[in-house]
């Protein structure tokens, strides 16, 4: 299955511009089979995807959120109820909550375009190291994939290509496909802690890192 695991969707902040709905039909004619929706601080509940299969039949649709940790960004893929997120345009500084919280949950999490903004990353990754990084993206330079390719063998984090689209243009570029099909967030986590999906992007063909 080609999954996009990061597609923001209008909720709380004003940087995505499209409907949930328009985000979903748009992926499905891209060529996507699923796509995990998201906001700045928002988690997009399993409620709220159920509606969009439905108004939009043939694709998958998984709930995230993007939280500010420090002055980064970190895609969860929870599997319960996040009630701590920050207002948007703010940030965590708890690292070891939320590391204990994943931990706990079984939940996914994912460091978002690493070295947009700094040229390291703000938190401790000795204390909070994510299962995976973006590698591959909109907000990811090529330039700096050598140096995320270092940062994922460092601390044993998996590599994931995503569009981080926030408008319907921007999608299908980039997703992971996964080696068998996806159900549900539970199986999706799974899925890519073990690594089971390749990496794709441009007209969605491999990427050879």
């Amino acid at each position: 299955m080609k999954i996009d695991l990061h597609v923001h969707v209008r909720k709380v902040s004003n940087c995505a511009k499209e409907t949930p709905e328009a985000m979903a039909k748009q992926a499905l004619e891209k060529g996507l089979d699923g796509i995990v929706i998201l906001d700045h601080n928002y988690q997009v509940s399993r409620e709220e995807c159920d509606q969009i299969e439905k108004a939009v039949p043939g694709i998958r649709v998984f709930g995230g959120i993007e939280l500010g940790v420090f002055d980064e960004h970190v895609v969860i893929i929870p599997t319960e109820t996040i009630d701590f997120a920050p207002e948007y345009r703010r940030y965590m500084d708890d690292v070891k909550f939320l590391k204990d919280w994943v931990d706990r949950t079984g939940s996914l999490a994912i460091l978002a375009h690493p070295y947009r903004y700094h040229t390291s990353i703000t938190f401790d990754m000795n204390i909070f190291t994510p299962h995976a990084v973006e590698v591959a993206g909109r907000h990811v330079r090529k330039s700096d994939r050598m140096q995320i390719r270092e940062l994922a063998k460092k601390y044993d984090m998996g590599m994931v290509s995503v569009s981080d689209a926030h408008k319907t243009r921007q999608l299908g570029g980039y997703c992971v496909n996964t080696y068998y099909d996806i159900d549900n967030e539970k199986e999706l986590i799974s899925c890519v802690k073990r690594g089971n999906y390749s990496l794709m992007e441009s007209r969605l063909e491999s990427i050879n890192l």
